[in-house]
């Protein structure tokens, strides 16, 4: 027995619900077959509508973890993406850097080489002296 007491009902109440027993026990009494599959029948469509309803509560909190694993998947995923490819941004650009110099000091040692000839390198210009 529970310590919680509930709310005492009026005489129409307790008449009603007196009716609604009576005429149930009368159901019972003229076909206890047809009262018992109806009475399993409207018990098993509770307990189908309920476990519905908890499958639906499930199939909702899972969809949401889904999204949440979804989308900090895809942020990790984002992260490396863009990890990789500074990596060979940077790499790109080291062998830019690279060709750069290379071609510069190419191109400072063929103009020195053109330019000596004629005097114009250390300040010494052709009819200066």
């Amino acid at each position: 027995m529970s310590d919680h007491k509930q709310p005492a009902m009026s005489d129409d109440e307790i008449e009603t619900m007196a009716w609604q027993l009576e005429s149930k026990m009368m159901e019972i009494r003229q076909d206890p077959r047809a009262a018992l599959t109806a009475g399993l029948a409207k018990a098993r469509a509770t307990l189908l509508a309920e476990m519905q309803a908890d499958l639906d509560k499930l199939r909702t909190k899972t969809e949401a973890a889904m999204a949440q694993i979804e989308a900090e998947y895809a942020a990790e995923y984002a992260a490396q993406l863009r990890a990789k490819m500074e990596a060979v941004e940077a790499k790109i650009e080291a062998k830019r850097e690279a060709k750069l110099a290379d071609l510069t000091a190419q191109f400072c040692a063929a103009a020195r080489a053109k330019l000596e000839p004629l005097g114009a390198i250390d300040g010494k210009a052709r009819g200066a002296a």
